[in-house]
């Protein structure tokens, strides 16, 4: 009987030893339990409104790149939409521009320079595509809509890769 109760006492102490738990997790779950109030500067109102609008930019450029690709030609609401999404863009881009670090130029604002550029042109010669209603045109269309979604997707993830990474830095809780 003793050996059983000696045997039940060690069971006891390991499910205690092992439920306890490490100091260095109730340090971070202190720090996750304390009261920080939430406060947004105008600088993080921007970034989520930039972001937002950057989200919407993607939805409708998305949508309007492989509804062309589906349809194999170019139609006019295809260009509205492309519009849209420029809008959205520039609602997007203009808060991250004052945002970033002047005289720091980039791979990522290279590169999204050249997308704005592209989307701009692409969304131009898609407007005048649709007046002129030439057929061959209206045809060949969703090829370089391909091309110019593909190169505004590199800088928009290149966007989201550096996004991560800042916020990252900035995080006070240690996982």
């Amino acid at each position: 009987m003793k050996r059983k109760a000696t045997l039940f006492s060690i069971f006891a102490v390991g499910i205690i030893l092992l439920s306890t738990p490490s100091s260095a997790y109730l340090e971070r779950r202190s720090k996750l339990l304390e009261y920080q109030p939430i406060t947004l500067d105008v600088n993080d109102t921007l970034l989520v409104l930039s972001i937002v609008a950057f989200s919407i930019a993607l939805i409708c450029y998305t949508t309007g790149v492989f509804s062309e690709m589906i349809a194999k030609e170019l139609k006019p609401w295809h260009v509205k939409i492309f519009w849209l999404g420029f809008l959205f863009e520039i609602c997007g881009a203009i808060p991250m521009f004052l945002r970033s670090e002047k005289g720091n130029v980039s791979l990522h604002k290279i590169v999204g320079a050249i997308g704005l550029a592209l989307i701009i042109a692409h969304n131009v010669l898609a407007s005048i595509a649709i007046r002129t209603n030439l057929d061959i045109v209206l045809r060949m269309f969703p090829k370089f809509s391909a091309f110019v979604y593909a190169i505004w997707l590199i800088a928009f993830v290149t966007g989201m890769i550096i996004g991560m990474k800042k916020a990252r830095e900035h995080s006070c809780v240690a996982f």
